[in-house]
């Protein structure tokens, strides 16, 4: 009798080592799935970063660019005789900051009150100069008040104008 009563242990024993393997295996399955999960996650958040970090270099470099110009404009308001008006023009260099190229245009206007002289129209467009996978350009607008000699800022204005 004692034999039948170890062979029916050694089973037993055989029964819970293969469910306790396959207990392990499902939790290992399991801590996989979330590891794989969360690095996904992970690298998700890490190009959603360098994305906005990218289009903030963007942004920064066209404002410059318009700040620049309308700088220069508020010091030397003879500059805008040469340009046309109702256009936009060109003007200036292509200028290059750190893998990002900036062109700028300028554009008079006809003021919106009878006894003013005219509103000047600021214009740039950055654009990385490698093109990546999301790569995208900022436009970004400024606007000056011209009144007998002096230009002054007036703000920001939006692309569609």
């Amino acid at each position: 009798m004692s034999q039948g009563k170890g062979s029916a242990t050694m089973k037993s024993s055989r029964k819970e080592r293969g469910a306790a393997a396959i207990l392990v295996i499902c939790a290992m399955t399991a801590v996989f799935c979330m590891a794989w999960g969360l690095n996904a996650v992970v690298q998700y958040g890490a190009e959603g970063s360098e994305e906005f970090l990218q289009e903030t270099r963007l942004r920064l470099a066209a404002e410059g660019q318009v700040e620049k110009l309308a700088r220069e404009i508020e010091l030397h308001p003879e500059l805008l005789a040469a340009l046309p008006k109702g256009t936009w023009q060109s003007y200036g260099e292509a200028a290059s900051y750190k893998g990002i190229l900036v062109t700028s245009s300028i554009r008079h206007v006809k003021a919106q009150k009878a006894d003013d002289e005219e509103d000047i129209f600021l214009k740039a467009w950055a654009e990385p100069e490698e093109k990546l996978r999301w790569s995208k350009g900022k436009i970004v607008c400024g606007w000056l008040h011209r009144k007998g000699d002096t230009c002054v800022w007036q703000g920001w204005r939006s692309a569609e104008d």
